[in-house]
């Protein structure tokens, strides 16, 4: 019952304070759609016009591939956190809020202690992704020690503390990162085209890793025997950010994909 009641307060809070959006939003309409286009088709017809220029744009499409991949490895490795979690721990509403806390306030001083670093330093987008990168990686590799010992490897409370202080010190971070790099690789001026695929990536490894993770547990009979997998999986998209993107490169062949865009559609309309 008392959870019942923590419900409503909860989605009563949401509604007082959500409801004034849709009253004082000021409308935005953005380009007509074009002519025999449709709401329902164009977005996808976007994502595919942009697939089909991988070959003008490897390192924007290599670094797609690899944020499959490192996605994939995170998201999964949060759920299988917390399913170790709930199979070690009966934690209270009170405590689960206050892991949320910490997750949330080290979230946000993360992320513009990042940015404040990165500007003061002048330090490259990238490698600042790269340092969230590691941290990424040693998450599931802290998972997989668990299968060895109980001492570690999220057997104890006092480690999924240090998972979501950790989780909010260098994931958040991640998330920022992650599109920033996206938006350097991204031709100018076609940012949705993009940045549709970019979000597509995300989704679609949300689907994936928690499947194949639920056949290995099931293989196995141990939730702790998904980690190597995500460990290497993170690894591999790691590695591939790290070795085989020159963001330079990428950016360079990115403006001069959109300029050769801009001049094909003048010299068509004037024709």
């Amino acid at each position: 019952m008392v959870n019942n009641y923590v419900l409503v307060l909860t989605n009563g809070y949401w509604v007082i304070m959500g409801i004034w959006w849709f009253i004082f939003q000021q409308p935005r309409p953005g380009p007509p759609l074009p002519k025999g286009e449709s709401y329902l088709t164009i977005g996808w017809k976007q994502i595919w016009l942009a697939c089909k220029q991988y070959k003008q744009l490897p390192y924007t499409f290599i670094y797609l591939f690899a944020f499959f991949l490192l996605a994939d490895g995170l998201n999964t490795t949060g759920t299988l956190v917390s399913i170790c979690q709930n199979d070690k721990f009966s934690f209270s509403f009170l405590q689960n809020t206050c892991l949320g806390l910490s997750q949330a306030i080290t979230s946000t001083l993360s992320t513009f202690g990042f940015w404040y670093v990165q500007r003061y330093f002048k330090i490259p987008t990238k490698k600042m992704f790269v340092v969230t990168n590691v941290v990424t990686i040693l998450i599931p590799f802290w998972g997989m020690l668990g299968i060895w010992t109980d001492k570690i490897g999220f057997h104890n409370v006092w480690e999924f503390w240090m998972y979501n202080i950790i989780f909010g010190l260098f994931q958040a971070p991640y998330y920022a990162f992650s599109q920033t790099m996206m938006a350097e690789l991204t031709p100018p001026g076609f940012d949705n085209m993009f940045f549709g695929l970019f979000g597509l990536s995300n989704r679609a490894s949300s689907m994936i890793g928690p499947n194949v993770i639920q056949a290995i547990i099931d293989s196995s009979g141990s939730n702790w025997m998904g980690f190597p997998f995500l460990f290497a999986l993170c690894v591999c998209a790691s590695i591939v950010i790290w070795f085989f993107i020159d963001v330079e490169k990428g950016r360079r062949d990115a403006v001069r994909w959109a300029e050769g865009v801009r001049r094909k559609n003048v010299s068509g309309a004037d024709g």
